[in-house]
């Protein structure tokens, strides 16, 4: 598979997905899915990363065809963050938000976590968040403190 639209595809496919049921998992439309698939448009960083947490795709596969299809660790299973989200559009935002803020926060405070680990921390975040959006201006020391709870 030598384009980013091919590798999406086929991870689709293997999934039993149509497009549509991908696009409203990414929160994006059918026909973006499409263009993507077809090469007409690259997938954004936000994409890419919904698919890497929310599929245990491996970032740099979606984007290079090397590697593995899935990471190790997460073996394909990696849908925990799919299920929470529940597809609605509303918890998709807060969703791209959380993730945006975790890498955001793990390159500008060089912390690494395992794909799997980073999964659920963007999980407990988000649920955390979901049942109380006032916690929203604590996030970055929610994010570095379950961080570093993680990584012990």
């Amino acid at each position: 598979m030598e384009t980013i639209g091919e590798r999406l595809k086929y991870f689709r496919k293997k999934k039993n997905m149509t497009q549509g049921e991908l696009a409203i998992a990414l929160g994006v439309t059918a026909g973006f899915i499409s263009k993507i698939e077809s090469g007409l448009q690259k997938p954004s960083e936000p994409i890419i990363k919904l698919l890497e947490y929310s599929y245990g795709l491996n970032k740099e596969w979606i984007l290079t065809g090397k590697g593995e299809m899935y990471y190790a660790s997460c073996g394909g299973e990696g849908e925990e963050i799919k299920e929470a989200v529940k597809h609605e559009p509303a918890n998709l935002n807060l969703l791209r938000e959380v993730i945006e803020k975790v890498e955001t926060l793990f390159e500008k405070e060089d912390l690494d976590l395992p794909p799997k680990k980073k999964a659920k921390l963007i999980i407990l975040i988000y649920e955390e968040l979901l049942e109380d959006e006032s916690k929203r201006k604590a996030l970055d020391e929610k994010v570095i403190s379950l961080t570093r709870w993680l990584a012990a």
